[in-house]
């Protein structure tokens, strides 16, 4: 028996199945589209209402970067929380991960979980981003010590900053200061992956 809506088209019942009963089928699960901000290129998969996993979507929208659709050098892929196989999915071939966190218990737990699924799963180099940062990051900071995971940036838990988030705006576009501050976290990013990682 097969329940569709529980598929995440991986592939192993196919790959799996000792009398070669399974096949599978081309079925539409989402759409892909992509546009412009200024000099930004920018793309997004949209999963189709009434399917579960975005994993042949994502999987889909990599392969523009491959075919050279969005011609640009250097990609920047924006996962879901968590560990499920969206972020494993984003996850593979790629060469750095920045983990955002926030300097709660649960934000330390859903760290721990990530950081075991980059460093021991992909063997990635990472950073990571304390967002609304203030006098709990210690609880961050101890366990990004203990790994040797470099902090590249801090976000302050900010009214002003909340704000500009629910007004629809973006935070680099009115905040010169912040603007500066993700500038430096890219060149730290560019650091940790040529020290700890190959270029692809």
């Amino acid at each position: 028996m097969f329940f569709k809506e529980l598929c995440h088209a991986c592939g192993s019942c196919t790959l799996n199945c000792p009398e070669k009963a399974i096949s599978e089928t081309a079925q539409q699960v989402g759409t892909l589209r992509r546009g412009y901000s200024g000099d930004l290129r920018f793309a997004e998969g949209i999963l189709e209402i009434g399917f579960s996993s975005p994993v042949p979507v994502i999987r889909d929208l990599k392969k523009w970067t491959e075919c050279g659709l969005i011609p640009e050098e250097i990609f920047i892929l924006d996962a879901s929380p968590g560990t499920a196989c969206p972020v494993v999915e984003s996850l593979r071939n790629s060469d750095f991960a920045l983990l955002v966190t926030e300097p709660t218990p649960f934000g330390l737990h859903d760290l721990k979980l990530i950081t075991q699924l980059v460093t021991d799963e992909f063997a990635m180099p990472c950073g990571v981003v304390i967002n609304k940062s203030g006098d709990n990051d210690g609880i961050i900071e101890e366990f990004c010590l203990e790994k040797e995971i470099p902090i590249l940036m801090r976000i302050p838990l900010s009214r002003k900053i909340a704000e500009c988030y629910s007004a629809g705006n973006l935070l680099v576009s009115t905040d010169a200061r912040i603007r500066e501050q993700f500038q430096t976290l890219f060149k730290k990013i560019q650091f940790e992956h040529e020290t700890n990682g190959d270029v692809r």
